[in-house]
């Protein structure tokens, strides 16, 4: 089939832009503050950071440690399953079980729902996956000298950038080799791990408690205990995902209550607890989101930022017990109080019609492409969809679409990892865009070609980020929002990792 051709004017992509302002950030890529230039090479570091370490006995390898955690007054426990660089953490708030874990390189999250997806990029956080990669294993392959610290507690600063992770910082103490802070970023959340207790354990040296500030508040930790046992793969593997979260009330098609903005967000009517509101339908959020203040509101316990819907509906769409991160979506984000993300486009194909505006739920089995309509590469493996395409030359197979979004960001790491730059024209001046990841410095111009699969959009504006600026680091190629969305007939396939789009 020969390409499709979508040619847009600039002044309707642009009016689409409401989430964004004027505003300046200096600086370059983050980094903790108080970094000096060293001298030290990655050898010299691994070498004095080894000696403090110690050599581990073989069975040290595979073992189960259980922490005891305080944050937020709350307490809690959790279980580490440890099988060399792969681990699996379980913990349960509320009666609720929620695990996450790093399988073959891949870190994951599994709701109590029992819906997992790989977190590459999802860089909106979550207070139960903060543990330190320095207590789990990091390998000095995926590090690089930073730079040190001065003073009494002069150091030497590690980043690890492993694939699939986001940056980890780890301060190695110039004088005794042993590590005493790590410091994350994940999106604009800031995590700081600050290592006390360190014991000896079967020649390895180690902390056994560590306290935590930053991003979702204080947080101490203590090492219960560490049981060296063998450990089966299947422990720490990337677990299988329930088939669903939602369920139609019967066999049939079914169109739901929604309202499109002129923006061509999506709210669709739901119901909470007996109370009725409406949430955004979100292809770009890879979680269930409510607002803390909405939650408070209808009578929810938060525990560490989450929380269980009891009844949910959105029309005949029907769950119990549904787990939900909470965020201050309202007082950020104009008064939303929710967003329908991952979970809930599972169970059927979900079809976004923009023209005639509305949502279409499908049960597989009565799924047929429309005539006209055309298959797009994709994977939903991340929990949002990441499609295959191309910017002007530069070919990507990771555009997030995102049918929460007004337009089109094209981050830095598009052009680190094409080795080349966007060609395109200025259109308008610096701006900041702000996701619930953080803040996005950008200049919007004219992108002469993208491409979705075989449909070709030429003359797109698009907001690029700034490489010398001060931004959230997103794992992606792009964000595809509904500037460009908005122009096809999309069907939505999670659970068979399929999507159709046709062009107006």
């Amino acid at each position: 089939m020969r390409p499709v051709r979508i040619v847009f004017s600039s002044c309707a992509m642009l009016c689409a832009f409401v989430v964004t302002q004027t505003l300046a950030l200096a600086g370059g890529r983050w980094e903790p503050p108080g970094l000096f230039a060293t001298g030290a090479t990655i050898d010299d570091v691994r070498a004095v950071y080894l000696a403090a370490l110690g050599v581990a006995t073989p069975a040290y390898s595979e073992r189960v440690e259980t922490y005891h955690t305080v944050a937020k007054g709350t307490p809690f426990d959790s279980t580490a399953t440890i099988r060399g660089s792969d681990f699996a953490i379980a913990t349960t708030l509320a009666g609720d079980p929620y695990r996450s874990g790093r399988s073959g390189g891949r870190r994951w999250r599994r709701t109590p729902s029992g819906v997992v997806r790989v977190v590459e990029s999802d860089v909106q956080g979550d207070d139960l996956d903060r543990w330190p990669i320095a207590v789990l294993g990091f390998d000095f392959a995926d590090c690089r000298v930073a730079g040190e610290t001065h003073g009494d507690a002069a150091s030497y600063v590690l980043e690890d950038r492993a694939p699939g992770d986001v940056p980890h910082w780890l301060y190695v103490d110039a004088k005794t080799g042993r590590l005493r802070r790590e410091v994350t970023r994940d999106g604009s959340r800031v995590v700081t791990f600050d290592f006390a207790d360190v014991r000896t354990i079967d020649g390895v040296r180690r902390p056994y408690a560590w306290h935590v500030d930053g991003a979702g508040g204080p947080a101490d930790v203590i090492v219960a205990s560490i049981e060296e046992r063998g450990i089966p793969i299947s422990s720490v593997a990337l677990p299988t995902s329930s088939p669903s979260t939602f369920a139609l009330a019967n066999d049939r098609s079914v169109r739901l209550s929604t309202r499109f903005t002129p923006g061509r967000s999506i709210y669709v009517s739901v119901t909470i607890d007996g109370n009725k509101t409406e949430f955004i339908l979100d292809t770009g959020t890879t979680q269930m989101l409510i607002d803390g203040g909405t939650a408070h509101r209808f009578g929810l316990t938060q525990i560490l930022d989450h929380t269980t819907v009891g009844e949910f509906s959105a029309g005949p769409v029907t769950a119990s017990d549904v787990p939900f991160l909470t965020a201050g979506l309202g007082q950020n984000f104009g008064g939303i109080e929710g967003i329908l993300g991952y979970d809930f486009f599972r169970g059927y194909v979900v079809h976004v019609d923009y023209r005639d505006e509305f949502v279409e739920l499908i049960p597989h089995d009565r799924f047929e492409p429309a005539p006209g309509a055309v298959s797009i590469p994709i994977s939903y493996a991340e929990g949002m969809p990441l499609a295959a395409g191309s910017i002007g030359a530069i070919a990507v197979d990771r555009l997030a679409l995102d049918t929460g979004s007004p337009g089109v960001v094209l981050p830095t790491l598009l052009r680190e990892r094409a080795g080349q730059t966007i060609d395109a024209k200025p259109l308008d001046s610096d701006r900041i865009v702000r996701y619930l990841e953080g803040p996005i410095s950008v200049h919007v111009a004219s992108v002469a070609k993208l491409a979705l699969g075989e449909i070709d959009f030429t003359d797109v504006p698009a907001q690029i980020e700034h490489a010398e600026r001060d931004s959230i680091e997103i794992p992606l190629d792009g964000i595809v929002g509904t500037s460009v969305l908005s122009a096809l007939d999309l069907w939505f396939d999670y659970d068979d990792g399929l999507l159709y789009a046709k062009p107006f």
